[in-house]
């Protein structure tokens, strides 16, 4: 082989321009390799784009992922301010219940006590005359009572003396409420021996309800019903009417309304066993000596009376003309069906 290349310099020159060959494709072939090396180690442009295009991507991603809780929780506070506000709604509904409760068991006093009565069941209210019920709370447990119920406080006209018509109202009250204070304390010493204050089987209580019948600048009236219970097995409803001379100022009675020599009893008495037999037997049931002694033409039989603008009514109460179960009666009479005996200028 070598001496091949020495016999001739043409053949040196070919191994030279070999070895140069090979020395330069090793050369391009390294090159070649670092540069792939340098790609896989290091990230070109495009890399760093698509590495800042990732970040970014996270980015967005972790806002979006704050905005959306931040959202959420917008969103409760939102529907808790809604909640809230729903709570408050229903708090204030339930309020308004509470306060129209009193109206509510007016609407029912009126309906099931004033209505079977004959009375009105809308006051008859003269032009600048108005009311407004006003509750009586009042209770003593140690006394063992309770007293409860409403009573009307009335507005009227200047001049119209609604004022004192008031200041009998409350009068009226302030007795209710003293005479039953005084039979509880008759009834607790009675059986002081027998209990105390905390061995009570039952509370005494007095539920005053009212109704306004008239308002004018003539003559206003109100009727008063009282439950009163103070043991026994039941309690008992007492009727109060309340009729008012607005010009004078004072009570009206029985007595006022009628001529003095008239025979008003009698044609009081006369209307109203007529009405009341009829009364009674849509109730099937049959007069008796009860009902002749409750409709005799006596006056503290038809001493309870309430005066509306065209009629008068004559309540009857429990026990009067029929047995408690049968409860209280009203006869209402027109003012024209007793002309010839009522008296001048009151009405």
């Amino acid at each position: 082989m070598i001496w091949w290349i020495m016999k001739n310099k043409r053949n040196i020159i070919i191994i030279c321009i070999l070895i140069f060959c090979l020395v330069f494709l090793f050369g391009f072939s390294c090159k070649s390799q670092m540069s792939v090396n340098k790609q896989l180690s290091l990230p070109n442009s495009d890399d760093e784009d698509n590495s800042i295009s990732q970040t970014s991507d996270t980015s967005n991603v972790q806002q979006s992922v704050e905005e959306t809780n931040s959202g959420s929780e917008n969103k409760k506070d939102v529907n808790s301010e809604k909640d809230s506000e729903q709570g408050s709604s229903e708090i204030q509904e339930l309020s308004s219940e509470t306060s129209n409760e009193s109206d509510s068991d007016y609407e029912d006093f009126i309906e099931y006590f004033i209505k079977p009565l004959n009375l009105n069941t809308e006051p008859e209210l003269e032009k600048g005359f108005s009311f407004e019920l006003m509750s009586i709370d009042e209770s003593n447990p140690e006394e063992n009572y309770i007293i409860s119920g409403t009573y009307p406080g009335i507005n009227g006209p200047s001049g119209s003396n609604y004022e004192k018509f008031n200041s009998e109202i409350i009068a009226l009250i302030e007795t209710f409420s003293s005479d039953f204070r005084t039979d509880v304390e008759k009834t607790n010493e009675e059986f002081s021996d027998q209990t105390t204050s905390e061995d009570w089987i039952y509370t005494n209580e007095l539920d005053i309800s009212s109704s306004v019948q008239l308002c004018s600048s003539k003559i206003s009236s109100v009727i008063f019903l009282n439950y009163y219970y103070t043991g026994g097995a039941h309690g008992i409803t007492l009727s109060n009417p309340l009729n008012y001379d607005m010009k004078e100022s004072k009570i009206i009675e029985l007595k006022d309304i009628f001529k003095n020599d008239s025979d008003y009893l009698n044609k009081l008495s006369d209307y109203c066993r007529e009405d009341l037999s009829k009364q009674l037997q849509n109730m099937d049931a049959v007069p008796d000596e009860i009902f002749k002694e409750g409709t005799a033409p006596v006056y503290e039989n038809y001493s309870n009376f309430v005066i509306l603008q065209n009629d008068i009514v004559i309540i009857f109460g429990q026990y009067q003309i029929a047995p408690y179960a049968a409860g209280m009666f009203g006869v209402r009479i027109p003012y024209e069906e007793l002309a010839s005996y009522l008296a001048e200028g009151l009405f």
